[in-house]
């Protein structure tokens, strides 16, 4: 067979986001190992090296390699990409690289080129301009017009990957698409390499390399929790092809072996094997076996919590849309949340198969109202499947202390746009419509003045959103303290479409602050708030 070995390999990673203690150090420790084991002629790694500038980890980094590399007859060629987490802050990029560059002997400057037998790899920082990233692609093909030309940098193009509107960039886009021959690769999204759309083709190509820290991802209607990433991705250059091979880093496994991602060369647009819009097209929609059924049971000593639970789905399930409806009294059903979680494709092949379980909070529940329940599988290109459903009847829930309530936020809060100043967002009908990319909801001046900083609080908010997502970032939430800007939860995302739902974040109350619910990316949105409340869940020392 033509071209059995490759020219040659490059191992690729992103985010380690490490410290100063070995500990941290695991995973990078193993991709180095398994680097080398695999003799590769480059080593890459994205950026967001450190989880913050830190001097010590760049040089324990430099240690570990030394020390994987010492009875190796040649080191490979190494690539570092320089990314926010490798600043200092406030963010002060050109001189953190300047001492980062020492501490781990990077052999190249901030933006440089590295050519090896003849193919270019751009070193891409992330705060180039558009100007430079142009120039230098542009520069790069013209060089080697029959080849393919390597961008090597930490952000994305926006909107190509999951939590790619979040974390990505469309300039990067607007750029990348003047160069079919080009394949721009990154991090930054921290996502499973297990998603399969984590290589794109349209106007050029793409590939995300996913993570070496935790992941969390853009699952709409819950905060998402924090997931195990570890995988890494060997690049095999061949005359006529690229192949991609990711293997965890956790237990030396390579992920579809069979079936590793190939890419023919040169590029074709209207062959592309990548293409999302084509990718999606032939795809199978997630179905569940005709035995499947959803299993509900309460949890606390008083009804706290609904567990649901219910067997995977396949072909394999990027996510569940989760859908709650209340029974009215004419008999229809109105709905009253939405959420998402994510299949089992990320996790060990041995558990990929098990039921995917999600508590939900009694306060999505009015006691003695009946509910349909229902799940709808999502692959991995957004096509859904046939939902599963059933039916329950909420009991009693477990009492909680009411701090505050708002029946018509509408009418009785104030909803101003961006995080600071006092301009009102405008009414249209029923809805407001932000204009501003961030809108805040704020709560009474001394809502939680009588609690002690450290309080526990849950806030719930009743919202009914109208947008479409197809080209824009769905809107998400989080608690903050307005001026000076400080989110004091985690982002929940809201749910494209004409949406009904409840939404809830806990978060801590703290020392002078005021609160305020504030939303992001809102500006092609129509909002609607029914309802606010805030509760008590623990005081400081008490367990929930």
């Amino acid at each position: 067979m033509a071209n059995s070995a490759p020219l040659f390999k490059v191992g690729m990673m992103t985010d380690t986001h490490i410290n100063h203690t070995p500990g941290s150090c695991k995973k990078l420790k193993a991709a180095l190992k398994l680097f080398a084991a695999e003799k590769v002629d480059i080593m890459i790694n994205c950026g967001d090296i450190a989880n913050h500038h830190n001097l010590e980890a760049y040089k324990l980094y430099r240690r570990l390699i030394n020390e994987v590399y010492a009875s190796e007859e040649k080191k490979p060629e190494e690539i570092f990409i320089s990314a926010y987490h490798d600043w200092t802050k406030p963010p002060e990029a050109e001189s953190s690289f300047a001492s980062m560059k020492e501490a781990l002997q990077v052999p190249h400057n901030m933006q440089d080129k590295l050519t090896f037998k003849g193919y270019n790899f751009l070193i891409i920082p992330q705060n180039i301009t558009m100007e430079n990233l142009e120039s230098a692609v542009a520069a790069a093909v013209a060089e080697t017009p029959e080849r393919t030309v390597f961008v090597i940098d930490h952000i994305p193009p926006y909107g190509i990957f999951h939590n790619g509107k979040l974390w990505g960039d469309q300039r990067r886009f607007d750029v990348m698409k003047k160069f079919p021959s080009a394949l721009h690769i990154s991090g930054h999204i921290h996502a499973s390499l297990f998603d399969e759309s984590n290589i794109w083709q349209g106007d050029f190509t793409a590939v995300n390399l996913g993570g070496l820290a935790n992941w969390g991802g853009d699952f709409a209607g819950v905060l998402p929790k924090s997931k195990p990433a570890g995988e890494v991705v060997i690049m095999e250059v061949f005359k006529e092809k690229l192949l991609f091979r990711r293997i965890s880093v956790i237990n030396s496994k390579e992920y579809a072996p069979d079936s590793p991602w190939c890419i023919p060369l040169p590029f074709h647009g209207a062959t592309a094997p990548y293409n999302a819009a084509r990718r999606k097209a032939a795809s199978l929609p997630p179905a569940f076996s005709s035995r499947a059924k959803i299993k509900l049971s309460t949890e606390g000593r008083k009804f706290e919590a609904l567990k649901i639970r219910f067997p995977e789905a396949a072909p394999e399930v990027f996510k569940y849309k989760v859908k709650i409806s209340q029974k009215n009294a004419d008999g229809t059903f109105r709905e009253s949340a939405i959420m998402e979680t994510p299949g089992n494709f990320y996790k060990a092949a041995s558990y990929r198969k098990s039921p995917v379980e999600l508590s939900l909070p009694a306060l999505y529940f009015e006691k003695g109202k009946n509910y349909n329940i229902s799940v709808i599988p999502v692959n991995f290109y957004e096509k859904e499947g046939t939902p599963l459903s059933t039916s329950w009847k909420a009991p009693a829930p477990a009492e909680s202390k009411l701090i505050f309530e708002c029946g018509d936020p509408m009418k009785e809060l104030s909803f101003f746009a961006e995080a600071e100043g006092e301009t009102k967002v405008k009414k249209e009908g029923e809805f407001y419509t932000p204009e501003s990319y961030s809108a805040r909801l704020e709560f009474p001046e001394n809502v939680l003045a009588a609690y002690p900083p450290e309080t526990k609080v849950r806030m719930v908010v009743d919202l009914h959103t109208i947008q479409e997502s197809d080209d824009t970032l769905p809107a998400f939430m989080t608690v903050a303290n307005p001026a000076p800007l400080a989110n004091l939860s985690g982002r929940i995302f809201t749910a494209a479409g004409d949406v009904r739902s409840r939404y809830a974040a806990e978060f801590p109350v703290k020392a002078g602050m005021r609160y305020a619910l504030l939303l992001r990316s809102c500006s092609n949105i129509r909002i609607k708030f029914d309802y606010v409340k805030l509760e008590l869940v623990s005081l400081p020392g008490e367990s929930k």
